[in-house]
């Protein structure tokens, strides 16, 4: 039986296969190509732990940790990430396009599109998720009104990637108005409010979406962000 932990889309994957029957949907695999393109051959069963759904692959939801930290070194962090998202960036590529059966665990089984992308692979399904993939800024690129089903083989799941692949280098070619609200250093651990256009976030919490009100006050956005967090 084989077995691995992978993230991918603010889930944390148990990929299960047996025999010649493993598929490799998740995260970045480091196998060479021709494995994986041997592996997408394969129709297994990809099962995940409820997560926040449609997050950006290898989204982080917390502060930066670190050893230890201070304001100048937060102020830092938080002002290169503004920059980043400030500036537009190199697209993500995305490629192939097949079918498998997702359990996502305590939310919905059903089958969906898998993309191979430079980061790893992107699910577009199963119905009932929400947000299957998320812009630099948060905002849902593909969602659950644009996926029914799919089947094996399904030439459909090869569309859907090649034009996920359009939606990321569309996204990846913006700018925004981009906003560092405060940062400090707590628990050993980088915090930050950004406010990107007219919305409010937590640290990372815009890469899975999970947005707060700018008229909220910099540590009430921190302190829901938190018990968020602790409620998944």
């Amino acid at each position: 039986m084989l077995r691995s932990l992978t993230y991918v889309l603010g889930f944390t994957a148990y990929l299960q296969g047996c025999g010649s029957e493993t598929r490799q949907p998740g995260a970045t695999s480091g196998r060479p190509d021709a494995e994986v393109r041997s592996a997408q051959k394969d129709a297994g069963t990809v099962r995940e732990d409820k997560r926040d759904a449609g997050s950006a692959p290898q989204a982080r939801d917390s502060g930066t940790a670190a050893s230890s930290c201070d304001a100048m070194q937060c102020r830092h962090q938080a002002d290169d990430l503004a920059k980043m998202l400030a500036s537009p960036a190199i697209a993500m590529s995305v490629k192939g396009g097949d079918c498998a059966r997702v359990d996502i665990v305590d939310v919905v089984v059903g089958m969906a599109c898998t993309c191979l992308t430079s980061n790893g692979w992107l699910y577009i399904g199963p119905k009932g998720v929400g947000c299957y993939a998320r812009g630099r800024a948060g905002d849902c690129l593909w969602d659950d009104s644009e996926f029914d089903t799919c089947a094996v083989g399904d030439p459909v799941c090869k569309t859907m990637c090649e034009e996920l692949a359009k939606r990321y280098a569309a996204d990846a070619a913006k700018s925004f108005d981009v906003e560092v609200r405060s940062s400090m250093c707590k628990d050993s651990s980088c915090h930050y409010v950004l406010r990107i256009e007219d919305t409010c976030y937590a640290d990372h919490s815009f890469e899975s979406g999970r947005s707060f009100d700018c008229e909220l006050s910099d540590s009430e956005i921190l302190t829901r962000d938190a018990n968020a967090q602790k409620q998944k």
